[in-house]
């Protein structure tokens, strides 16, 4: 009878430990899982912050160049505005009146 009584808890040792040894494996299974998830999730993660690295700078070199292009329109006009300035006042000096002053020498 003790001996039949040791044999049934073994049996139920082992059980337990069978189940354990299961439960581990699943744990295991499911922590391997994770993890391939946690990588697959970290490097989608990483190619759209490199996307977003990539739009950034094309955005950053646009903007450049968006502004050099703003700058040598603002001294192009300047120029320009400057060029009206002398051709008004060319045209302003050839419209004047000329008033000729008699000299002693000649008849009016």
């Amino acid at each position: 009878y003790e001996r039949q009584e040791k044999e049934h808890k073994l049996s139920a040792a082992d059980e337990k430990a069978v189940l354990a040894i299961e439960e581990v494996k699943i744990y295991k299974q499911r922590i391997q899982e994770m993890d391939e998830e946690l990588q697959k999730t970290e490097r989608s993660y990483k190619n759209q912050i490199d996307a977003h690295e990539k739009k950034f700078h094309e955005n950053w070199l646009i903007a450049r160049s968006a502004e050099r292009a703003l700058v040598e329109e603002k001294r192009e006009s300047a120029n320009l505005r400057q060029k009206i300035i002398e051709v008004n006042q060319k045209i302003a000096f050839l419209q004047r009146p000329i008033i000729v002053k008699p000299t002693a020498g000649r008849p009016d």
